[in-house]
Parts: C-alpha cells; structure tokens; sequence
C-alpha cells in the first residue's frame, strides 16, 4: 500500500485522532502535519496481513500522547522553574539558550523570519534580562518585585517591545 492510498483510505480516523488532542501551542493543522510525517516515517512498515486502521490508530494516538505529555512536563518544570530563589532563577536566565526554542517544531519560513527579527530585536534591546524573564514564563509581578519595579513599567517594556516586533515585521514586509 503506497503513502497516497494510507494518507486517502485513513482520512477521516486521522482527523479523528487529532481533536481528541488538544495541545496548548499546537493548533490543529499543526498537529495534522505531525501526524502525515509520522505516517511518511512509518507506513513501510505496515504489514498487509491487517487492517490499516490497526496500524495507523496505535502510531497516531501514542504519538499524540508523548507530545501531550512533553508539553505537559514542560508546563510543570516552567513552573517549578519560578518557585526556586532569586539567585538561582538569575543563574538560570544568564545561561538560558534560546535556540532550544526552536527545536521540535516545523517552523514554516514565514514563522521563522519573524522568530529572527523578534530575537534580533529582544538582543539589542537594554531590557534583554526583563524580556527574557517574560518569554521563559515568569510573571510581571514576580520580574518586578525581583527588580523593584512597578508591574505597570515591566508591562509597559514588555508591550514597547510587542509592538516594535509587529512594526518591524510590518516594514519588511513579512506580513
């Protein structure tokens, strides 16, 4: 059975498995996509002695779960990453390697022009430390108690830095 025929004969049970999951940060042709490359990775090894829908159902919905549950975890540690003391949550964001937020995604050219601008933006700017804080999850009160600022002044820096984003983005011409 070739990929076409899988992909046709398993359209709808697809479809299926990916609303059952519902994954914060994943939308739902995001999720579609994964599975057609899981089933262009692993459809050499369906056996023809059984039903499609046994091969496909198992990979998808496994799949799906380790991705939940990755996400899931990340949630967790995010969190926990906020509770440990100031001198430790300081250390953890002067070593902190932005480039791993780009791994384990597809990113789609557009998507990654503007995660370049944005990061280009965020290192030039005198505030990095405070805007690194926000994208790794941290709460404006807990950035500003830590710095003895307002919250309204780490929200002012944080939606400065938004809208220059969306105006350099708008002047290029990604949009």
């Amino acid at each position: 059975m070739t990929y076409e025929d899988i992909i046709k004969s398993t359209t709808p049970l697809i479809h299926k498995i990916v609303n059952k999951y519902s994954l914060k940060g994943y939308d739902k042709d995001d999720l579609l996509q994964e599975c057609y490359m899981k089933i262009w990775v692993n459809y050499k090894k369906y056996n023809n002695d059984y039903k499609i829908t046994t091969f496909i159902y198992p990979l998808l919905d496994n799949h799906l779960k380790r991705l939940c549950r990755k996400q899931t975890t990340q949630s967790r540690s995010n969190h926990a990453i906020g509770n440990k003391g100031n001198d430790i949550i300081l250390k953890d964001i002067k070593d902190y390697d932005f480039s791993t937020l780009l791994q384990d995604r597809i990113y789609t050219n557009k998507e990654l022009d503007v995660i370049s601008v944005a990061y280009d933006l965020l290192n030039e700017d005198k505030n990095k430390d405070v805007l690194e804080d926000i994208t790794k999850g941290f709460t404006q009160t807990s950035i500003a108690n830590r710095k003895n600022v307002s919250k309204q002044h780490i929200n002012k820096l944080w939606i400065d830095y938004i809208n220059q984003v969306k105006e350099e983005i708008r002047w290029i011409n990604i949009y």
